[in-house]
């Protein structure tokens, strides 16, 4: 049996300097991971180069690591409900850009989603 697909999205909006932080926090997350991970990224009508920046920095990374983009601002809402139908996680959890719900929490909500197993 293959181990299940989690999905992170994680919807933006000219993050500014909270991207930098969410992708030097989200590596070391994805390292010390025990099963499969993909995190998508939905630029939600970004103009301060977010998109760019992450399509850069995913070339050098060996996770797992995706950039929707939309020309127009269409709303978090949008932006999750979008990040979600692309997902290919059997498992799909979302954050804010800002982390407003920490990596930490991302981790305990998909030990709950599988019954306590150790993600």
């Amino acid at each position: 049996m293959v181990d299940p697909l989690f999905s992170l999205v994680i919807p933006a909006y000219n993050p500014g300097t909270d991207l930098v932080r969410t992708w030097d926090k989200l590596l070391p997350f994805l390292d010390m991971q025990r099963r499969r991970w993909e995190v998508i990224f939905v630029c939600d009508g970004c103009r301060d180069g977010s998109d760019m920046a992450l399509l850069s920095w995913k070339r050098d990374c060996h996770h797992n690591i995706r950039v929707l983009r939309s020309r127009t601002n269409r709303g978090k809402g949008h932006a999750v409900r979008r990040g979600l139908l692309r997902a290919r996680g059997d498992f799909r959890i979302f954050t804010d850009v800002d982390l407003a719900y920490s990596l930490e929490m991302v981790h305990m909500v998909a030990n709950q989603l599988t019954c306590g197993d150790d993600v």
